[in-house]
């Protein structure tokens, strides 16, 4: 089966890339044409098309195109139908999406994340579909979601892994800086933080719970850091933030990005 992806932004590119990886047939439109190029360089099962080819001619057809794009991107073309199509938009109503792609189907929403095409990867899906099953359930992790508000729950919660990534990083410049070593540094945090994460017990995977537990000892390193971020207000203003991101006022954090 030939998979068409249509726009080819940083996410798409690298689904594009994990799919073709594994010896998918792709066709993708050429914008972006640096990333469409790349990967027709890097890949002789991928093809470069024009936006109304590669959704005519493929048997699954992922939109890779924003929200507020979706109109101009989509309207002008023709799409065959009962094609199913799977969209990576969360900013689009379903309704209004399966309008622009009439006739074919809208089959999912699905929310990969920019790893995807580096390591195994948590993808969102709703609904389930045996379709993206097949397609990621091997390499990836395909978290099937019941309904489109506990997908906007997941999306606000996701978004706590930059500022996570943000603590690490400065905590790795603080190192660096200390001990002259930033490269060692950094290895030393990315190695520490996620053999925690991939830690496992021998009933089964560590909880978030049980990892803290872990760096409890008594006026610790780790405890009395915690309990400094604590008494700053740090997690309160991370759970203030997910919050106002759920009511959908990004605005107030300065970026709906």
């Amino acid at each position: 089966m030939r998979i068409g992806v249509l726009g080819l932004g940083s996410i798409a590119s690298r689904v594009a890339e994990d799919l073709a990886a594994r010896g998918h047939e792709l066709l993708v439109t050429e914008r972006s044409r640096v990333r469409s190029a790349a990967l027709a360089r890097a890949f002789d099962t991928v093809r470069v098309g024009s936006p109304q080819s590669v959704a005519s001619e493929c048997g699954l057809l992922f939109l890779g195109v924003t929200g507020k794009a979706a109109e101009s991107a989509l309207a002008p073309l023709d799409f065959p139908a009962g094609l199913p199509v799977v969209s990576f938009m969360a900013d689009i109503e379903d309704d209004d999406l399966r309008g622009l792609i009439a006739p074919a189907k809208l089959e999912a929403t699905m929310i990969p994340f920019p790893w995807i095409a580096r390591t195994r990867s948590p993808i969102l899906v709703f609904p389930g579909t045996p379709v993206l099953e097949s397609l990621f359930g091997g390499r990836h992790d395909v978290i099937a979601l019941p309904d489109r508000d506990t997908l906007g729950e997941y999306l606000t919660a996701q978004a706590a892994v930059s500022p996570a990534l943000k603590l690490a990083e400065t905590a790795a410049t603080w190192l660096g800086a200390g001990t002259g070593d930033a490269d060692g540094a950094e290895r030393f945090l990315r190695l520490l933080i996620g053999s925690a994460l991939m830690a496992r017990s021998e009933s089964g995977e560590l909880g978030l719970a049980d990892m803290l537990k872990d760096l409890n000892t008594p006026g610790g390193y780790n405890q009395r850091l915690r309990t400094h971020m604590e008494d700053a207000g740090a997690f309160d203003a991370l759970v203030a933030g997910m919050d106002i991101l759920r009511t959908g006022g990004a605005g107030d954090l300065g970026s709906s990005g």
